[in-house]
């Protein structure tokens, strides 16, 4: 018995030993929590750097779809630019995994300018306007964006100074898809028929954002457009030369080079067709790959109109148009009854494609011809 009691202190750890243990495992815990949070920060700093802008050895932001671009930083501060590059990436990086198959990608191109637009609903927009000879954004903006409907999308801009909200609206072309602002709908309606300020002008480039990989795809003589817009589409106008009358030479004193060859034609529509006069109707019979001949209308009655066509010829013919050479155009055929009219910009496409194809092959035959 007397040994027993000595023996049973001494199993029960001193009050050293318990402090002892204490300071290891709070040493132990400091000393996880901070390998824990090292990996934290080094994976952090991991996908950082991977989401972080590129840039090639000019400085130039690298964007992932061509040629790197500088950023006006005249204009637009370091954050501005920073905060664009990363939304940039953010809506590419969520594509494969959003659920509205209109968002993603959209850009006009022009001959020395591209405008590019990118939103998603979970991360916003940025539109970006492109030097594509100084390879340079000249403008930008970024924001967020809010479903308003099925049909339509807010852009809410972050850039002070730019307009605060703009309403786009999803409009289709065929199997092509559009996004135009709430204030062009009846413009796009209008681009699509070949009708009022898209009517004899310049317009024969692309003027709304189409959707990235869309232009390939077939296209329709009408727009697809929500319903409150639906009276701003109307129909092309379609028609036919029924009587060519005789050409005559009008001399153009402003010019060195060239007079004008004008052939009177009569076509098929009228006012009660809703033509009117000074309407431009493009022939698809010689349609070019640079240019339409058009059948430019004088006079309108109700069942048929008058109208000219417009050739250029070398200067100095006088009166007589059998004589004339023609400017411009290698070949000019005859104009003749039953030539096809249309305003329509799917049909004089169509026309172009067919064309350029018959190009292709004029031009395989000619190589196949002159390899020995």
């Amino acid at each position: 018995m007397p040994l027993s009691a000595p023996l049973m202190k001494s199993s029960q750890p001193s009050k050293g030993t318990l402090a002892m243990l204490s300071l290891t495992k709070r040493f132990a815990a400091v000393t996880l929590c901070i390998f824990v949070l090292c990996l934290v920060a080094n994976a952090q700093t991991e996908v950082e750097s991977q989401a972080a802008p590129q840039f090639d050895e000019y400085g130039r932001w690298i964007n992932g779809i061509g040629e790197p671009w500088y950023f006006n930083d005249r204009e637009y501060t370091a954050d501005q630019i920073f905060n664009t590059q990363m939304k940039w990436k953010a809506i590419e990086d969520l594509q494969p995994t959003t659920k509205d198959d209109w968002a993603g990608a959209y850009v006009i191109g022009w001959e020395t300018s591209a405008r590019h637009v990118r939103w998603s609903p979970e991360k916003g927009f940025v539109d970006l306007r492109v030097s594509t000879c100084a390879a340079a954004v000249t403008k930008l903006d970024y924001g967020e964006v809010v479903v308003k409907s099925p049909t339509s999308i807010e852009f809410i801009s972050n850039i002070a100074g730019h307009e605060t909200k703009r309403t786009f609206v999803k409009v289709k072309w065929g199997e092509q898809r559009y996004l135009v602002e709430e204030s062009e709908v009846q413009d796009f309606c209008d681009y699509i028929v070949g009708l009022g300020k898209f009517n004899n002008s310049a317009y024969d480039g692309a003027v709304f954002l189409i959707k990235g990989g869309d232009g390939g795809n077939p296209t329709a003589e009408m727009p697809t457009v929500p319903s409150e817009f639906q009276q701003y589409v109307r129909k092309p106008f379609h028609a036919e030369i029924t009587k060519v009358g005789k050409p005559y030479i009008e001399v153009d004193s402003e010019s060195d080079q060239s007079d004008e060859l004008i052939t009177p034609v009569t076509i098929n529509i009228g006012s009660n067709h809703g033509l009117k006069r000074d309407t431009a109707l493009p022939i698809l019979d010689t349609r070019q790959f640079s240019q339409t001949e058009k059948v430019i209308i004088t006079r309108v009655a109700k069942t048929y109109a008058l109208g000219i066509i417009v050739r250029y010829i070398e200067k100095g013919h006088g009166d007589n148009p059998k004589n004339a050479k023609y400017s411009f155009d290698e070949e000019c055929p005859p104009v003749a009854v039953g030539w096809k009219l249309t305003t329509s910009r799917h049909k004089t496409d169509e026309r172009a494609d067919e064309l350029f194809k018959q190009y292709e092959e004029a031009e395989k035959v000619k190589q196949k011809e002159a390899t020995p």
